[in-house]
Parts: C-alpha cells; sequence; structure tokens
C-alpha cells in the first residue's frame, strides 16, 4: 500500500484489477474486456466515454423496472430525509411486510434480511431447527447463494458421476471444500423417481427439499407443475419443508411468485433481487408452522440492516408500481417473446445452432445443441466459450448481455431497444 501527501484527483480512477479482485466486486461480474459505467437511466447504461449501451443484465436480475424508476427514486429520497437505522422497528417495515403476507400465498410471518444468500441461509437454519434434522437435498444446476456448505453442485461445476446412486453427493463450487455427506446431497431436477427413492432411503432424515421452483440460473427450463406437486406431497408426507428459493423468479413472475402461478405453496420461500428494485433488500417468507424454532427463540434472526429504511422504501415503490399497472405482467411477456423471436430468426437465417429458453422475461441462450435443452444434463453440453465470445461482441454495438447469455427484460425496454440486441447479436454472430 502507497501513501501519499497530495489529494487524489476525483476525476481519474486507477484501473479496476489494480484495487478490486479480477476488477470487480463480485465475480458475476466479471468480463475478459470490463465496461466502466458512469450513470444510469431507464433502460440504458452510459460508460465513462458517455457511450450508451442498451442493458439486458439489469444488474443480474434486480433491476425489473429499469434503472433509477421515477416513483421508487422518489420514495428513496423521502425516506433518507426522514428515518435510517433505529435498531428497532419501523412503520414502512410493518406495513410492507403486511403487503407480503397478503401477496404470498406461503407467508405467515416475513423476516427481512440483506440480500438472497443471507435470506437462504437463514432458511435452512430454521428447516433444520424445526424439523430437528440436518439432511438438505438439492438440485444439479440449481444456485442458492455463495454461502456454504449450499454453494455446491452448482453452474460452474460438473456434476459427480461416479456414484451409480440417483442421489449424488455435492460437488463444492469452491475449490477444496468439504462438505460432509450428511448435510446435503443432490439429485437431478425433474426426476422424480430418484427423489421417491431418495425419500424411500433417507426420508426421517431430511429437514428441506430447495429449489428453483424455475431454474433460471443456468438454464431457464420450464417447470412441470406434476413435478412441483409431487416433491410437496413427499415433503408433507415426510415431515420434511419444502424451501422455494425464489430470489429471481419472485415478483419477475407475478405478484405472488412461483409458487401463485404454479398452485404449489412451499413451507418457506426466499425472495430477492427484483422486490427491491436495485437497492439491497432480501427475505424470508414462511408459515407459522414452519418457523417454530422462531417463535421458540431457538433460531434467532439477526442482522444489522435487516429491513433498512431504503431497501423497505424501494420495495413498498416497487410494489405500488406494479399493482397501478393491470397489464404490467402481459407487457413483460410480449416483450420478452419479441426477444426470444428474434434471436431464434436470426440463428434460422445464419442457419447456426443457437438456441434460447424463455421463462417469462428471462431467456438463456445456448450453443451446439439441436434444440433447447430441458434439463441440466442436455444445457451443460452448451458451447459456453461460444456464447460468451457472441455476447462479448455485442458490446461494441451498444448492448450489454451477460457473457454466460442470460438475458433479462425489464418494464421499460421498447421494441426499439430489443431490435437493437437482436441487430447486435446478429452482427456478432457473423464476426464469430
Amino acid at each position: 500500500m502507497t501513501h501519499s501527501s497530495e489529494p487524489s484527483s476525483p476525476a481519474i480512477a486507477p484501473p479496476p484489477e489494480s484495487v478490486l479482485p479480477h476488477g470487480v466486486s463480485s465475480y458475476a461480474r466479471h468480463r475478459s474486456h470490463q465496461v466502466t459505467f458512469e450513470r444510469t437511466e431507464g433502460a440504458y447504461l452510459f460508460d465513462a466515454s458517455n457511450n450508451r449501451h442498451v442493458d439486458f443484465a439489469l444488474g443480474l436480475g434486480p433491476l425489473l423496472l429499469g434503472h433509477r424508476p421515477p416513483r421508487v427514486t422518489e420514495a428513496v429520497h423521502q425516506v433518507i430525509d426522514q428515518v435510517d437505522l433505529t435498531a428497532g422497528v419501523t412503520n414502512i417495515e410493518v406495513e410492507f411486510a403486511a403487503s407480503l403476507v397478503d401477496l404470498i400465498p406461503c407467508a405467515d410471518k416475513i423476516l427481512f434480511q440483506s440480500s438472497g444468500s443471507e435470506a437462504v441461509h437463514l432458511a435452512l437454519r430454521i428447516a433444520r431447527a424445526t424439523t430437528g434434522r440436518k439432511l438438505v437435498v438439492k438440485f444439479e444446476g440449481h444456485y442458492h447463494g455463495w454461502l456454504d456448505p449450499i454453494f455446491a453442485s452448482a453452474p460452474g461445476v460438473l456434476p459427480d458421476t461416479s456414484q451409480s446412486s440417483t442421489a449424488r453427493p455435492p460437488v463444492p463450487n469452491v475449490q477444496g471444500e468439504k462438505i460432509r455427506d450428511d448435510e446435503l446431497v443432490v439429485v437431478d431436477w425433474g426426476d422424480i423417481d430418484a427423489l421417491q427413492e431418495l425419500f424411500a432411503q433417507h426420508g426421517d432424515a431430511i429437514a428441506a427439499v430447495i429449489m428453483e421452483p424455475v431454474p433460471y440460473n443456468f438454464g431457464a427450463f420450464a417447470p412441470s407443475h406434476e413435478y412441483l406437486s409431487a416433491t410437496r406431497d413427499l415433503c408433507t408426507r415426510n415431515g420434511s419443508l419444502l424451501v422455494f428459493d425464489e430470489v429471481v423468479s419472485g415478483f419477475r413472475l407475478g405478484l405472488g411468485g412461483a409458487q401463485h402461478i404454479f398452485d404449489v405453496t412451499p413451507d418457506i420461500a426466499v425472495f430477492g433481487k427484483a422486490i427491491g428494485a436495485g437497492f439491497p433488500l432480501a427475505f424470508v417468507a414462511a408459515s407459522d408452522a414452519s418457523l417454530a424454532s422462531v417463535s421458540s427463540n431457538v433460531v434467532r434472526q439477526g442482522g444489522t440492516y435487516n429491513a433498512h429504511p431504503i431497501g423497505v422504501a424501494a420495495g413498498l415503490a416497487t410494489l405500488e408500481v406494479i399493482k397501478a399497472d393491470p397489464d404490467f405482467y402481459a407487457s413483460l411477456e410480449h416483450i420478452s417473446a419479441l426477444m426470444q423471436a428474434g434471436i431464434e430468426r436470426i440463428a434460422a437465417k445464419h442457419n447456426v445452432p443457437l438456441t434460447v429458453n424463455r421463462f417469462g422475461s428471462v431467456l438463456q441462450t445456448f450453443w451446439g445443441l439441436e434444440s433447447p435443452p430441458q434439463n441440466y444434463q442436455e444445457a451443460l453440453r452448451s458451447d459456453t466459450a461460444t456464447i460468451q465470445r457472441l455476447f462479448e461482441g455485442v458490446t461494441a454495438h451498444g448492448v450489454y448481455i451477460p457473457q454466460r447469455g442470460l438475458i433479462y427484460l425489464s418494464s421499460v425496454h421498447q421494441p426499439t431497444d430489443v431490435q437493437v440486441a437482436i441487430d447486435a447479436i446478429e452482427a456478432s454472430l457473423q464476426a464469430l
């Protein structure tokens, strides 16, 4: 570390990688050619040279209403002028929790946190304490945050196929991490026979089954109502808790989340991203029965910044904006379908193996497959290096899309923005 008696110029910053690992503050933001942004507005990012980029990363999910939505910005300014941390409870916190309980099928109570990873950690702690069991079942390729031990068998590592059993040991996403086989086990999502076999062998040890009801983090596969219902039934019959990770699907699919759309109610659900409109906000929504360990003080929720007034104000304003527009989700569906159709059109035009999955306003692209994959194993065969080059290339054409080809749409994207993206993808495609 060096020190200088001269003040540094606010106009000139050092290269990001000189002070930030890999040049970013979250590895998911890492790109081969990093862009530094100075300003945001609506559907757009503006870089240090004031070049405009149509944004389809949307902060990796939270910006359902686009950047700096006016009503949310106004609400945040208002709360900043009134209140900060109180080490107590605020009226808007209670108001917001009551609104969420009214909307979310599984919710009797709300437990606020600051991030999705924290909320998942709390949900699983509650599940283990309430059931008196330890084993958690997760699914191959589903992502539930970066905390151990649940950060395993997520996108970025290959499945452990060394065992013939339908249930497999988890593969840690952090090299060298050790996970006990009595605390986490992995099965293939969508395979009800495998899940039934696991419950037949270990049902009395399973505290919880956790899943993304729509696996957005790698695949954007359409879920089966029958599978979700069968999983719900297995958990109920065996005294295990069903946990839905709705950090991505929550409020992006509908006000009640995927659980409302598919009419399958978990015991516990985790929400974040879209509800905060870009501000730090997450929460656990749970039934009173599943919260037995909380009400008895076996589990005590903690967190200095839980229900911070800024995040709560943003959440309330987000609900207000969505509820004020009866066509909110229909319009979001329409603009998302335009994006899917455009990508499929240029793939057919150039006869290239570019395919896309879409569920709601999130799309995942793949390369080298004959048809869109229907499960994680099929998705793993995608040529991710080509996808990375393809979407790295669109940046030069004023479009910002995550390198892994995961595309988010917002309520402020217009058909002209989608056409700019399609043209950019086509130009990058021709340059491969």
